[in-house]
């Protein structure tokens, strides 16, 4: 088994409860990015699935996590910098190696998300979003294969489902087949939203259906477009951000 598998296997049993729930980020673990440049960096955490979360910011993106309000991501838009346009900030979970410049599709191993067929959706916990929509990205990752959705959050606080069956194989050469859920090596949530954006998220979880009704909301499944204009970013912004270190 490769190294980075094994941390990922063994930090898993970090983040279960008992009732099933994996947490794949309480955002514990302070990082943040100033706006104005490109950001790129990581925090190691146990609250995190693997223990590390890579983070790149884009330049009008302002972020905090665990640091203003401990356990929150909380993202913002330099409107000061520029009042149009996007901002995006991408984080990904796969496995600790001290680096966010790159990462290894295998390196949470080889993660049941699904806990043996219990859990069968995300959950994002929004504690406050306004005043404009914001889109979530979500791909889901093992060596040579991709899973992904797109959605457009709720501009209201309260939970969001995402069912793991709402997922499409992402159609590009690099993944030629789609992720199994119960053969899991890397996340990748992205959010992307405009100006005057607030958004404050208390966890992200893999959970089971619950007893009850519950904010569901149905994901959309990813168009190729949004696929390519999302990678084109984020690695132009990965290259910007290398050059600034």
């Amino acid at each position: 088994m490769h190294d980075f598998g094994l941390a990922g296997l063994v930090l898993l049993s970090t983040v279960c409860s008992s009732n099933g729930d994996i947490t794949i980020d309480s955002f514990s673990g302070t990082q943040s990015a100033p706006g104005g440049i490109p950001t790129i960096n990581y925090a190691i955490s146990s609250g995190v699935i693997g223990g590390e979360r890579d983070m790149i910011g884009s330049g009008l993106a302002n972020v905090s996590i665990d640091q203003a309000i401990p356990g929150q991501l909380q993202m913002a838009f330099r409107n000061d910098i520029n009042p149009f346009g996007l901002a995006d900030v991408d984080l990904t979970y796969a496995g600790t190696d001290f680096s966010a410049s790159g990462n290894y599709l295998g390196g949470l191993g080889s993660i049941d998300l699904t806990q043996g067929g219990l859990d069968d959706r995300f959950r994002i916990v929004i504690t406050s979003i306004a005043p404009t929509p914001v889109n979530l990205f979500i791909r889901v990752m093992q060596v040579q294969k991709s899973s992904t959705n797109s959605i457009v959050l709720p501009q209201n606080s309260g939970v969001v489902d995402i069912l793991f069956s709402s997922f499409v194989h992402e159609g590009l050469s690099v993944f030629p087949a789609g992720v199994d859920f119960h053969n899991v090596g890397a996340l990748e949530f992205y959010f992307e939203y405009g100006s005057g954006q607030t958004v404050t998220i208390d966890s992200i979880m893999a959970v089971p259906e619950p007893p009850t009704a519950s904010l569901l909301l149905l994901a959309i499944a990813t168009s190729g477009w949004f696929i390519r204009s999302r990678n084109q970013a984020a690695d132009s912004r990965r290259a910007d951000a290398a050059g600034e270190l």
